[in-house]
């Protein structure tokens, strides 16, 4: 028997296919923070989608078959305009093939001429319908057995292997803050750049923290950063020049299940996480617009979200619904921040375990600039014009850097009053000031300081320690046996949506 008379080949398998392709084609590459039950949960609701379009194009056109070659059309668009969109900007030469109004129109065009083509067939393009199930069946085989036969995933991992098992005993266990302040430049920096002497190192020193005047990130992206600082270590296998979502996913699995949190739970830490990464047995406290996770990650590559990220500023000048819109969006952000402040002062039973490690980030000065220097708010329509054009002054960061200095003096003399200064406090930038950069060295320039307890204060910190070694330097204090300091390096990171711009001297 002829395998190719088998009427069931010829069936639309595709209306199912490619959704199921899509969904497994991306999200195998994010199954470190997917899960597989949600894969198969997107599947089914795409799939059924088709078949509502379908259903909906039948009431038109009163045939099936045709229905469903116009739905593949649909799908087309629908799953795939992005990775199109991105080929092109890539590797086309002429920039007007890569803007929406041209490409967009050259799809509808596309659409309308290819459904009154099916309005005129006669009779189904067999032949075409088994090529495309084809095409889509090899598809998805072929990534599930790269997937878990051949375990295809491009990933990043630690360089360092020091740690063995985490098994590192400490002999002290004091209470550890971690305060990120997101784009807090050092005082070098500040100086160098735009003249500006940064008072906080004054009340810093005065309250006895060690302040290291040519601290540097070690990578100018936050997540990046972050995990760097939080598993002590550089990461491997990164190509700098073409950092992915794929890539940023791969490091939000990396400071979920980072080091400095697996040492301290095994010598009795409580976890206390306020941030927007999600720590092994501490949620986030926030969810980050910038860091979408699950599902998000495969829905934000559909036609319509994909496109709305890329163009949807310009709905702004339309009617009031989409400015509104945009302005709650900001507004989340500035509450974002006020939520965990509130919780970093507030008195709650958090403090009665003990030991414990406390890690909040707050997105400032980074931008937006909510507050200038005087503690006023400013205006959303500024914001708003200023996020949407990535146009971000000096003069309004610094402005915004000093209500940030009032937050840090507010928290510094809360947390050493409330701990009567027997606990370590880190307060550092997870990287530069990135807009208007003349030198990348000002991409890593960040503002760290370290408090240690007076009988642990032996030796300062190296004058120009990097976040690698942040706590490979404070576990020296507290641990049997000393860690070696890495060598401290830097790495600039790039991506296709990157907003940081290098100028030339």
């Amino acid at each position: 028997m002829n395998i190719f008379k088998n009427k069931y080949l010829y069936l639309n398998h595709y209306l199912y296919l490619i959704p199921a392709f899509f969904v497994i084609h991306v999200g195998f590459q994010y199954t470190n923070t997917i899960e597989y039950s949600d894969l198969v949960l997107l599947t089914l609701i795409y799939v059924f989608v088709s078949l509502i379009v379908t259903s909906i194009v039948y009431l038109l056109q009163k045939t099936f078959w045709k229905a469903a070659l116009f739905t593949f059309l649909l799908q087309l668009t629908f799953f795939f305009f992005g990775d199109l969109h991105i080929f092109i900007k890539t590797n086309s030469s002429i920039p007007l093939f890569s803007q929406y109004k041209f490409l967009l129109t050259i799809i509808i065009l596309i659409i309308i001429s290819s459904y009154l083509f099916i309005l005129r067939l006669k009779e189904k393009p067999a032949r075409f319908v088994l090529f495309i199930n084809s095409l889509f069946f090899l598809f998805i085989i072929s990534d599930v057995v790269n997937h878990f036969v051949l375990q295809k995933r491009n990933t990043i991992i630690l360089a360092e292997r020091q740690f063995k098992n985490d098994n590192i005993e400490l002999v002290h266990k004091p209470n550890i803050y971690l305060l990120v302040f997101d784009e807090y430049a050092s005082s070098s920096s500040l100086y160098q750049r735009f003249n500006y002497k940064n008072g906080l190192d004054s009340f810093l020193i005065k309250n006895d923290f060690y302040v290291v005047s040519k601290s540097r990130s070690n990578y100018n992206f936050t997540p990046f950063s972050v995990a760097s600082l939080l598993n002590l270590s550089y990461l491997k296998g990164l190509k700098e020049n073409d950092i992915t979502q794929k890539d940023y996913q791969n490091i939000l699995a990396l400071i979920k299940k980072n080091k400095l949190v697996s040492i301290l739970e095994n010598n009795g830490y409580y976890i206390i996480n306020r941030s927007v990464f999600n720590l092994e047995n501490a949620a986030a406290f926030t969810r980050s617009a910038f860091l979408p996770e699950g599902l998000q990650i495969l829905r934000n590559q559909t036609f319509f979200l994909y496109a709305f990220e890329d163009i949807g500023w310009n709905l702004l000048r339309f009617g009031n619904q989409f400015p509104v819109f945009f302005r709650h969006s900001l507004q989340m952000s500035k509450q974002q921040n006020e939520n965990i402040l509130e919780e970093l002062i507030r008195k709650d039973d958090s403090s009665k375990k003990k030991p414990y490690f406390l890690y909040a980030h707050l997105n400032m000065p980074h931008p937006p600039f909510f507050y200038d220097s005087l503690k006023r708010e400013r205006p959303i329509d500024s914001i708003v014009n200023e996020t949407r054009n990535h146009i971000y002054k000096p003069a309004t960061y610094l402005s915004y850097l000093k209500y940030t200095n009032g937050i840090i003096e507010n928290l510094v003399t809360d947390i050493q009053n409330k701990e009567k200064n027997n606990a370590v406090i880190v307060i550092i930038g997870d990287h530069g000031f990135r807009s208007n950069i003349t030198k990348k060295e000002h991409l890593f320039a960040n503002m760290n300081a370290i408090y240690i307890p007076d009988d642990l204060r032996k030796n300062p910190p190296p004058d120009s320690l990097s976040l690698v070694n942040e706590f490979r330097f404070i576990l020296n204090k507290i641990i049997r046996k000393e860690m070696n300091l890495l060598p401290d390096s830097s790495f600039m990171l790039t991506d296709h949506n990157s907003e940081i711009m290098i100028k030339n001297d």
